[in-house]
This record gives structure tokens, C-alpha cells and sequence, in this order.
């Protein structure tokens, strides 16, 4: 076994030489550029900084062209049937009564005079019905376009309303941005100290195992003299077994830590494991504790405050904007429109148009109060941001106090586990001796096991809470 485990080190050695070594900082920013939602938080920010560009065109003039095309089964004319049918025999009613006239007269025409009276007849009638058919233009297809340019001028304060709050909506994604950056600095190193940790645990893992096949060994020299009972034997083999699955089960822990740490980073398909830089140190890290009264932490620096504070001012703006819909809006038109039948001649079948400018303004009068009411709601919105505003700094103000709580938790736990872990040591070695001289019981020597290795595994533990409390403090003080 002790063969095996040897070989199974100096692979490891060896196999780590080969790879590359990881450091936090690198983790950290091959994370930032793979993370998906680091790019959700990206684009959420690109979207935000559009809809900004959007609103600011809100006051610029704006050129639209249009056209149409219509079918009318029906005509438009400017006289009445009977007004056209006067006109169309206009020369034979006239004709007719001054033929009636000359009847009466006595007066006889020649077969000359009557044929010039009937051609007049004919050409009054033809200048009758020109002119009923000029009156009655052919409307059956009727085309229409125009190209039309509006310049607001005045829109109660609703277009600047509208440009304040897509401002702040880009800096509440800027914002959501930092804070979702900060909240995967921390979850790597999180998950970085995991994997140091768990790590370390399973080289005790392994350092415990060598312990137990050292007591086993020592325990079947003393059975082979008469010194140890068979009772003294079976415990020891107990903790050898005890030990092996307590070294099978550290190490899953650390291949399980090592893929949620490759899976953070964007390396969860690559073909080895990490590596990292802290896993290879005969000691964790080297501990410093002064940052626990040097570091100043400002809550007003945290992007979730910053976020509040972007919301109240959005509820208020959200005010001037419901305020905004009761005022009267004021804007310049003007355009070139162009028709086929011609309107401004006679309606000839060709296109034509003209030019126009002038002023729009819509005065709201009467809407059963309900600007009042909207303007109302948006109040009780701002103040409701405002209170979760003020709750949301007290919360921060006591997530920054427990996080310095914290930090000074744990480097009074380093500094107990410290004293621990050399008083296990020394009593493992005074247990190991006396047992090999025959003066100490197995038991004494297999709680002196337990003890140190429960104080190695706390040492671990303590280590890696003060550089956790430290990110834990950095990330509650918006570094």
C-alpha cells in the first residue's frame, strides 16, 4: 500500500509538471470571458445604450413618404343628373323655343335657314355636354403621395422625461453589469479555495492513511510478541479501512470541486484537470489578517445601491412623464403632396401637387381625471422605490458589519486552530512512542489519530475562511 501510494504521488508530480498551473487571476478573468452570464449582462447593457440612442431621436424631425392607390366604382362629379342632362341638350332647348317663337310669328324659313339652325342646335348641345363632362372628370382610379416632415416643439416634457429615464436604465444595466462581474469573482474564488482546500484534505487524507498502516504495521510486530491482543488488531485494521474511505471520499471531493471550478471558468470539456497554483504549497497560503482593520468599505459603492438610487430617480422622471400626457403638445408639419386626377386643374389625368407648412397642437380637455390619477400612481411608486431604497442601504450597512465580523471570526479561529494543530502534533508523537515502547494503549494512540487529524482538517478549514472572509468583505464593500 505504502508502494501504491508513493507511485500515485510522484504521478501526480509528474503529471502536474506537464499541465499548467493555474493562478485565482487567471481563473477569474478566463471566466469573465466565457461566463454566459457575463454576456447576458453585456448584451443587457448594449440593448440598454440603444434604447438611449432610440429616446434621443424622440426630439429630432422626423420625414415619412406615403402613397395609395384607389378604385372607386363611382365618379366624382360636380353637378346633379339633372344639371348634367340640362346641359348635354343646353342648344335643343334653346333652338325649341325659339322655334316656337317664329311659329307664332308667322315666319317661314327656308330648308337653308332651318339647316343653320340645326347645326347651331348641334354645337350648343356638343359646348353643353363638354362642359357637364369637364364637370364630371373620370375619378375611377385615383393615385395619392406625399412626403411629410414633423418637428415636435413642445410635448409637456414628455420626449425629455423619456431620454432621463433611458439614461438611467443604461446605468442601471451598467450597474447589473458590475454587480454580476463582482458576484462571479467571488464564486470563482470560491470555488478556487474549494478545490485548495479539498485538496489539502485529501493529502491529509492520504498522510492519515500512512498513519493507520504505520499503527497496523507496529500493531502485528506486538501481536507477533505477545504484546498486543487480537482485539488490538482488528481495531487497527478498522482504521486502515476507516482511512482508505476516508481518502476515496476526499478524493471525489476534490474531482467534483474541480469540474464546478472548470465549469465557472469555461473550461468544462477541457481534456485534463486544473491544476492550481495553491494545491502544490506545503502550506495553504500565507495567511495575512491586517486587512481586516485596513480595508474601508463604503456601502454607497455596492452596484446594488447604486441600482436603488437609479430606480427612485426612474419613478420620479416616470412622474414627469404621466404629467406630461395632460399638457398640450405643439408640433410643426409640413410636406409635398402629389394626386392623379390633378385637383388644382380640372382634374386632368396627370400627377400634380404643392407644398404645405403649418402648426399642430392637441390641448387634452377632459379625460375623467385620469392624468390625475395616473400622476397619483406614479407617485406612490416613487415613494415605494424610495423606502426599498432605504431598507436595501441598512441591509447593506449590515452585510458590510457581518462580513467584518466574519474576517475577525476567522483569524481567531486561525490562530486557536494554529495552537491546536501543534499540540496534536506533539501528542501524536508522544502517543506514537509510548505505544511503540509499550507504555500507551492503542486507544490512547488511535484518539491521538483522530485528534490531530481533526485539528490538520480544521487548520485547513480556518485558512481558507480568512481569505474567503476577505473576498466576502471586498465583495460587501462593492470592490
Amino acid at each position: 500500500m505504502r508502494l501504491f501510494l508513493i507511485i500515485a504521488s510522484l504521478f501526480t508530480a509528474l503529471t502536474a509538471s506537464a499541465q499548467e498551473v493555474w493562478t485565482l487571476d487567471d481563473l477569474v478573468e478566463r471566466a469573465l470571458g466565457h461566463s454566459h452570464t457575463i454576456e447576458a449582462a453585456a448584451v443587457r447593457r448594449q440593448v440598454a445604450r440603444e434604447m438611449k440612442s432610440v429616446a434621443s431621436t424622440a426630439s429630432k424631425p422626423r420625414l415619412s413618404a406615403s402613397g395609395a392607390y384607389m378604385y372607386s366604382s363611382r365618379s366624382l362629379s360636380l353637378l346633379t343628373a339633372a344639371e348634367r342632362s340640362s346641359l348635354s341638350t343646353m342648344g335643343s332647348d334653346v333652338m325649341g323655343g325659339l322655334a316656337s317663337l317664329i311659329t307664332a310669328g308667322g315666319i317661314s324659313l327656308t330648308p337653308e335657314q332651318m339647316q343653320g339652325l340645326s347645326n347651331i342646335t348641334a354645337d350648343i348641345d356638343g359646348v353643353g355636354t363638354d362642359i357637364a363632362d369637364r364637370l364630371s372628370p373620370n375619378t375611377h382610379h385615383i393615385f395619392a403621395g406625399g412626403v411629410l416632415l414633423t418637428q415636435p416643439l413642445y410635448m409637456g416634457g414628455a420626449i425629455s422625461a423619456a431620454n432621463n429615464m433611458a439614461t438611467l436604465t443604461r446605468h442601471m444595466a451598467d450597474a447589473s453589469y458590475e454587480k454580476t462581474e463582482q458576484q462571479l469573482r467571488y464564486d470563482v474564488s470560491a470555488a478556487y479555495w474549494l478545490v485548495v482546500s479539498l485538496s489539502h484534505k485529501q493529502r491529509l487524507a492520504v498522510a492519515f492513511e500512512e498513519l493507520s498502516h504505520q499503527m497496523l504495521s507496529d500493531t502485528r510486530a506486538m501481536h507477533d510478541e505477545g504484546i498486543a491482543t487480537r482485539g488490538d488488531l482488528l481495531q487497527a485494521e478498522i482504521q486502515v479501512s476507516q482511512a482508505e474511505l476516508t481518502r476515496i471520499r476526499a478524493t471525489n471531493g476534490v474531482a467534483l470541486a474541480r469540474m464546478n471550478l472548470a465549469r465557472l471558468s469555461g473550461m468544462m470539456h477541457a481534456e485534463s484537470p486544473l491544476l492550481l497554483q495553491h494545491e502544490d504549497t506545503a502550506a495553504l497560503i500565507d495567511i495575512d489578517t491586517t486587512y481586516i482593520h485596513t480595508m474601508i468599505l463604503d456601502a454607497n459603492a455596492r452596484p446594488e445601491l447604486k441600482m436603488m438610487d437609479y430606480a427612485v430617480e426612474l419613478a420620479n422622471q416616470t412622474i414627469r412623464l404621466e404629467r406630461a400626457a395632460g399638457l398640450p403638445k405643439l408640433a410643426l408639419v409640413g410636406g409635398y403632396s402629389v394626386t392623379n386626377p390633378n385637383i388644382y386643374d380640372s382634374f386632368q389625368r396627370r400627377f400634380a401637387g404643392a407644398w404645405h407648412v403649418g402648426v399642430a397642437l392637441n390641448v387634452p380637455i377632459w379625460h375623467w381625471g385620469e392624468t390625475t390619477h395616473r400622476i397619483r400612481a406614479a407617485r406612490g411608486l416613487h415613494t415605494i422605490a424610495k423606502l426599498e431604497r432605504d431598507e436595501a442601504a441598512e441591509m447593506i450597512e449590515l452585510d458590510i458589519q457581518q462580513s467584518r465580523n466574519k474576517a475577525q471570526e476567522a483569524a481567531a479561529r486561525l490562530r486557536a486552530t494554529e495552537n491546536t494543530v501543534a499540540r496534536a502534533d506533539e501528542n501524536l508523537r508522544t502517543a506514537q512512542l509510548g505505544y511503540r515502547e509499550g507504555v500507551v494503549s492503542q486507544t490512547t494512540v488511535l484518539a491521538a489519530h483522530t485528534a490531530w487529524l481533526n485539528a490538520r482538517s480544521e487548520l485547513i478549514d480556518a485558512q481558507v475562511d480568512v481569505v474567503m472572509a476577505k473576498a466576502d468583505m471586498e465583495r460587501a464593500g462593492g470592490m
